[in-house]
């Protein structure tokens, strides 16, 4: 008989989204039936999944402790009713909480503790460092099992946790070309200046997202995942959000890569001195175009030459997340 999994997947960002594509159809051939909760962006994304339903994302913003709380209870009447054996929160605290009240096993998987439970470069600032590990903690600290999806290898010192890399999209097996655009995405419609700059300079580009956030000379597609693989193969190089997921595609890919980041988001920022430490791009504020980051990221030097191989030697999180809930599921 079958065993019953809950999946729950924040809805903040392409990478969360991007994961259950991969993941789930994945434990699914496994033999386990996956039901799906997906939060706002996520939705759109995974319209192809098959038994997959809506849910509020408890992201920040004002009265977050009464939502969280909202949600919480909500979450423990769905699992009462459902009856999982196990429950996989990707990037979702409500949930995790749910289940641990309920004494149901839970894997949380996403790429925000890794500043908690894994060794990283001295460059990181110690205070923002601390900082995300406790903005993570909501999502990972009484989880049963970790898996940290990350874009470079790292090592954890913490037990029962394991480091995978983003899967690759079927999409994404064909050789990468250089079509002679660039390829933007911004998590929160904040690149403006950067495209401004960029059509100034002379560059096509193409946006995933809300035509509203871009300037005239802005090609503009809406959100979808085989599109999206589709044009990241034959980009001349990315600007994006200094998220998780698009940085290991463009490192295994070798596509130049800007990641932007907020001044006050101190994740982001973090993520941007990983990605340029491991030397899949070059960072920058997101407030201000800067010129020279650009001259850097499109007509600087190539990128450590082994990025790519050292990406792909990692184990794809896919594998990762089917191995660790068979190992709870028995």
């Amino acid at each position: 008989m079958p065993h019953d999994v809950a999946w729950f997947v924040h809805g903040r960002g392409r990478g969360h989204a991007a994961r259950a594509l991969h993941c789930v159809p994945h434990l699914r051939g496994a033999g386990v039936r996956v039901h799906v909760h997906a939060g706002r962006e996520a939705r759109e994304m995974l319209r192809v999944l098959q038994n997959c339903e809506a849910m509020d994302t408890c992201g920040p913003g004002p009265r977050l402790l009464r939502r969280f709380a909202t949600r919480v209870a909500r979450d423990v009447a769905v699992l009462r009713r459902t009856r999982p054996r196990l429950v996989v929160c990707d990037g979702d605290g409500p949930s995790l909480h749910a289940a641990a009240a309920l004494g149901i096993p839970t894997v949380s998987v996403g790429h925000g503790s890794l500043y908690a439970t894994c060794r990283l470069p001295a460059t990181l600032p110690p205070a923002r460092r601390t900082r995300e590990a406790l903005n993570a903690a909501s999502s990972s600290w009484c989880a049963t099992r970790r898996v940290v999806v990350h874009f470079a290898p790292a090592v954890p010192f913490v037990p029962r946790t394991a480091v995978a890399r983003p899967d690759l999209p079927v999409w994404l097996d064909g050789t990468p070309t250089n079509d002679g655009y660039v390829l933007a995405y911004f998590r929160d419609g904040d690149g403006r200046p950067w495209l401004e700059h960029l059509v100034a300079r002379g560059e096509r580009v193409v946006l995933f997202g809300d035509a509203r956030h871009a300037p005239r000379g802005v090609e503009v597609r809406r959100p979808h995942a085989e599109d999206f693989a589709t044009h990241l193969l034959r980009c001349r190089a990315v600007i994006s959000s200094a998220g998780n997921h698009l940085p290991a595609e463009c490192g295994m890919l070798g596509k130049p890569l800007l990641a932007t980041y907020a001044r006050g988001d101190a994740e982001h920022r973090m993520n941007a001195t990983l990605i340029e430490e491991a030397g899949i791009g070059v960072a920058a504020p997101v407030e201000r175009a800067d010129p020279q980051r650009v001259a850097a990221w499109l007509d600087g030097p190539p990128r450590v030459p082994d990025v790519h191989a050292r990406i792909r030697a990692m184990e794809p999180a896919s594998r990762v997340l089917t191995r660790t809930a068979l190992e709870l599921l028995v």
